[in-house]
């Protein structure tokens, strides 16, 4: 009796496993077909996000260059600045000789015409003692000469 029940627990083992083996066996199918699925889901939208960056990053790598470009390019102008700004420090810096040596002139234009105004006020006094003096000395006025052309002098008519 022993073997028998042995042999029935057996037999009943194997077909409990059996059966279990084919319960199971349709069940991981369907779990597996279900996994597939949802794998192939999971995998198309991991694609999809994998191209859009791929996009983003072409995108922003062309901007990246744009930005760099604008950046040499402002670069560029700033140093053009800079040395600009340099020159016109040194220009600067000779303004101020200048205009001091201007102001200079000036100062010296103003003194010499001052000069000449005082030059010429004592000329035209001379020039009025001049006439007195000479008016004193000839009285009269001096005969004029007649506009004829016929004869060399006045005293020849």
């Amino acid at each position: 009796m022993n073997i028998e029940i042995l042999t029935a627990i057996l037999a009943s083992l194997l077909f409990g496993a059996l059966l279990a083996w084919l319960l199971m066996r349709q069940k991981v199918a369907a779990a597996l077909e279900q996994g597939r699925t949802e794998l192939a889901a999971e995998l198309a939208v991991l694609q999809e996000t994998m191209n859009q960056q791929t996009r983003e990053t072409g995108r922003a790598t062309g901007e990246a260059e744009s930005l760099k470009t604008t950046r040499d390019q402002l670069q560029q102008q700033l140093d053009a600045v800079r040395q600009d700004r340099a020159q016109l420090q040194v220009h600067a810096e000779r303004v101020k000789p200048l205009e001091d040596d201007l102001e200079l002139a000036r100062q010296e234009s103003r003194r010499l015409n001052d000069d000449l105004l005082r030059l010429n006020n004592t000329d035209g006094q001379k020039a009025q003692r001049i006439r007195r003096r000479w008016s004193n000395a000839f009285p009269r006025p001096l005969p004029r000469r007649p506009a004829s052309t016929s004869s060399c002098c006045a005293c020849r008519n």
